[in-house]
């Protein structure tokens, strides 16, 4: 692997801005523990910071090395608003069970 492409891939420039900070990559994956939380096979899924260092730091390197790198989709469809901050997410989850529920 040349120098250009180990200092491309320690930037972390292969993921969207709003994914290129640790902390911001931990509420990511804790965002989605919660939207998946109790699903069937969900005692077997790793815990969050497992699941943050295979995805982050070895799917997503691994597939930025051969030259693909994740981007927004310009197909026009109706999907779900990006909430990744943690309390965000919390709190929309909290409003749209409260809403189901009555």
């Amino acid at each position: 692997m040349n120098n250009k492409l180990i200092s491309w891939l320690s930037s972390y420039k292969f993921l969207p801005k709003f994914m290129r900070d640790f902390d911001s990559q931990r509420d990511l994956i804790r965002v989605i523990d919660h939207v998946y939380e109790g699903n069937p096979g969900d005692e077997i899924m790793p815990n969050v910071m497992s699941a943050q260092c295979y995805v982050i730091d070895r799917f997503l390197w691994f597939m930025a090395s051969r030259g693909y790198t994740l981007q927004k989709t310009k197909t026009k469809l109706d999907f779900e608003p990006e909430t990744f901050s943690v309390r965000e997410w919390e709190k929309k989850f909290n409003n749209d069970r409260n809403i189901q529920d009555y």
